[in-house]
């Protein structure tokens, strides 16, 4: 037992390259974006340990390196990793469209959007006649509202 913890303690920067291979293959498996920091924190050990430090203050220093990289790394990964794509219906915002039926203030009428027609309503409640290039604005169900563009 004791040749396996001096053989241990001399060689930690094999142990540290262990706990980072155990950290990647855990997040390999897993989500939340969490042990990828501790394989970070371990590969940074792997160096320290070089500098044959007690394994209590290597320890130490791998969790310091792991919290601070957790805590002010994390979240601008996060927010990288969830940038918003649009859907179709989103993407059909600002698109110039042609009014196939007038929309009146008490009536929707139709426009066509990509060869299909859709309802639409005007934005101000406006009168919009048949032709007229208008702006889709928003999007309610199965109703677009637009706005001529002038």
């Amino acid at each position: 037992m004791d040749f396996i913890m001096g053989f241990l303690f001399n060689n930690l920067h094999w142990f540290w390259f262990a706990v980072m291979i155990l950290c990647i293959l855990l997040e390999a498996v897993t989500i939340p974006l969490i042990s990828i920091w501790f394989a970070l924190s371990a590969l940074i050990l792997i160096f320290i340990s070089l500098l044959k430090l007690p394994f209590l203050l290597q320890s130490v220093i791998f969790f310091i390196i792991a919290a601070v990289l957790l805590i002010f790394t994390r979240p601008v990964f996060l927010k990288k990793m969830q940038k918003k794509t649009k859907t179709n219906i989103e993407s059909l915002e600002g698109k110039e469209v042609p009014v196939t039926k007038k929309i009146s203030k008490f009536e929707k009428g139709l426009v066509k959007i990509n060869g299909l027609l859709w309802a639409a309503d005007s934005l101000q409640n406006q009168e919009i006649p048949e032709g007229t290039v208008c702006k889709i604005v928003s999007i309610h169900g199965n109703t677009v509202t637009v706005e001529p563009v002038i």
